[in-house]
């Protein structure tokens, strides 16, 4: 997801990993979130157990986190960024991913993986779909 005229400089972008052995699938593995200078990387790694690791600007830190600009929690499943300054918030909970934004803020200026959002639904390819 990205902004089509870049006003707030904020993107997110989805790493998917081959999760089918057949080749027909895929799953997040991490989202990126770019935001004024930051790379923010989340990512659940699973193994025996889930573990939240978060990066940013390639620096890992602990998966709770705050400044004046971001706030990153973590419930031990799910990962949670705020950007209070937009009033954007990111989850990653697993296989499950979620972008929010206000529509003050954001619409008719998004498009990604869904289409153009215009405040209640994508338009992928002209058609609406309600959200």
């Amino acid at each position: 997801m990205k902004e089509i005229v870049p006003r707030q400089n904020f993107s997110v972008i989805i790493d998917n990993y081959n999760c089918d052995p057949s080749g027909h699938a895929t799953c997040p593995q991490s989202l990126i979130v770019y935001y004024k200078s930051y790379k923010i990387v989340l990512t659940p790694r699973r193994l025996n157990v889930t573990t939240n690791m978060v990066y940013i600007n390639g620096n890992q830190i602990f998966p709770t986190f705050s400044n004046e600009d971001l706030m990153i929690t973590s419930t031990g499943v799910e990962l949670l960024l705020k950007i209070p300054a937009i009033k954007a918030t990111v989850m990653f909970k697993s296989l499950m991913f979620s972008v929010t934004l206000p529509n003050s803020l954001f619409y008719n200026n998004t498009e990604g993986q869904c289409g153009k959002y215009v405040g209640f639904a994508c338009i992928p390819n002209g058609t609406l779909f309600p959200m």
